[in-house]
């Protein structure tokens, strides 16, 4: 049967919906398949079953044509097999907060050896679904030479691992990526202890390596053993220290100092970084260094001189959000994608606010509101964005799309004066926004450009993915408000 008269059948019985036929039609053809098994408006009320119904439907479908990325979203099904083979035959494999039975596991697999998939993404799985795809997926690199050398990239975010699960990881599956390029751990969660022995496993041909929010059980030996194993990586070229604040040794500048002459990117975000180790960190900055991410990182002016000195190189980026000077009013504010400089068109702008406060700085204003939301625009120009985010989550306040439109005394919008600051992501904090609609509608009042700072391109948080989330967290939450 043709792909379109599957789909006719399914829409017929009741498994999809006109807007499912058109994006699967469309998914087909562009060779990037999503399941997403909460999307109601695909595949109407009881969406777990139709979506499995209908991927069943299309296994022949899958079989004909090699996929460029196949994504399984919000799957619960630990006691229903319904994973076909033919699922697998694409590049790239994401599974997100997905629990599947042990046999569709070894579906997954199996089909990864057999369609010598290169990209594999498990994001946001409990610790028992996680550790029974660790099992069959360790057994096939044991036997296959095939997926050993397949597997390119591996990413495990948000992830629970048991020590049985952890053990599987550190001992029989990294060791048997020979061919291994990416590895994601962001926010992992691992038990005390075993955060060494994963560290010692890692793969030194590794280009792209993330240990974001991955190092709270981290100590002494865990920073020795990342030096060490960082001066091997010779190929490596991007690295994520970002939050590492409850790293129990944190000592950021040795491992700075560890670093190959290859790294061309490296992501310190969310971190406090004192004074006398950001003075050591900059010296030892690699030569190759071409980006490097400060986002919400606080900085005093000698520091800013210090890597102004360091990063004044053709092509040099800072990318994240913008550096602030904690003891000025001034700041050297960089936008995505966009040459390091001392904007005067910003100073310009700091100073203009700043005469319309009656003798006040931005900061003083700032600390000064008594709410939050009043000192919003004085904390964007007094580069204090990040404590006025966490004032408003405090007092539970949020934020609305009039808010990013309303201007201020020198006629900026809070959009504009943002964007100019790089600082959208920031403000565009799922969690300063009542329902996915008001983010939505804050997303459309942006400008042009402070949407291009959320299309989760190279390393830029993405609008779609956070939305997502948040329609995935208030349907969970209403799931268990029915069930009380």
């Amino acid at each position: 049967m043709a792909t379109a008269d599957i789909l006719t059948t399914l829409q017929k019985d009741g498994c999809l919906t006109a807007k499912g036929v058109a994006a699967l039609s469309s998914a087909l053809e562009t060779g990037k398949l999503v399941f997403n098994f909460y999307d109601r408006d695909a595949y109407g009320a009881d969406t777990q079953t139709n979506c499995r119904k209908t991927i069943e439907a299309l296994a022949p479908a899958f079989a004909e044509k090699r996929m460029t990325s196949v994504l399984l979203w919000g799957a619960y099904a630990p006691d229903v097999d319904f994973l076909p083979e033919s699922l697998m035959n694409t590049d790239s494999l994401s599974l997100k907060a997905a629990t599947l039975s042990a046999k569709d596991l070894a579906v997954c697999a199996d089909g990864m050896d057999k369609f010598a998939v290169s990209e594999l993404s498990v994001t946001g799985t409990r610790a028992r679904t996680f550790d029974g795809g660790l099992h069959p997926l360790a057994d096939r690199l044991a036997e296959s030479e095939k997926a050993q050398t397949a597997l390119t990239s591996l990413s495990l975010p948000l992830c629970e691992l048991t020590d049985e699960g952890a053990k599987r990881l550190t001992d029989d599956i990294l060791p048997s990526l020979k061919h291994l390029k990416k590895l994601d751990l962001t926010q992992v969660s691992f038990a005390d202890g075993v955060l060494n022995k994963v560290v010692a496993a890692l793969p030194e041909n590794l280009e792209e390596l993330s240990l974001k929010n991955a190092m709270k059980t981290g100590d002494e030996q865990t920073q020795s053993l990342l030096a060490e194993k960082l001066t091997r990586m010779t190929a490596l070229k991007k690295l994520s220290l970002s939050e590492t604040n409850d790293w129990k040794a944190r000592d950021v500048p040795a491992l700075i100092e560890a670093m190959p002459p290859s790294v061309r990117e490296i992501d310190l975000s969310k971190n406090f970084i004192p004074k006398k180790d950001f003075a050591r960190i900059v010296p030892v900055l690699p030569d190759s260094l071409r980006i490097l991410n400060l986002s919400e990182t606080e900085l005093f002016r000698e520091e800013e001189e210090l890597l102004l000195e360091k990063m004044e190189k053709p092509g040099a980026l800072l990318h994240g959000t913008h550096l602030v000077s904690a003891d000025s009013e001034k700041a050297f504010p960089t936008e995505f994608g966009q040459r390091f400089l001392k904007a005067e068109d910003i100073n310009a702008d700091n100073a203009a606010f700043a005469d319309t406060l009656n003798g006040k700085t931005a900061a003083q204003a700032f600390q000064a509101a008594a709410d939050p939301k009043d000192g919003l625009h004085a904390a964007v120009y007094a580069g204090l964005t990040g404590h006025a985010v966490e004032k408003l989550k405090a007092a539970g306040i949020t934020l609305t799309a009039e808010d990013w439109t309303t201007p201020n005394a020198i006629g900026q919008t809070l959009g504009e004066a943002s964007v100019k600051r790089g600082l959208t992501a920031t403000l565009m904090n799922p969690a300063l926004y009542a329902n996915a609609k008001t983010f939505q509608a804050a997303y459309n009042a942006l400008p042009d450009a402070g949407k291009a700072q959320l299309d989760g391109k190279d390393g830029r948080p993405s609008f779609i993915r956070m939305k997502n989330q948040m329609m995935l967290a208030a349907v969970r939450n209403a799931t268990a408000q029915a069930g009380r």
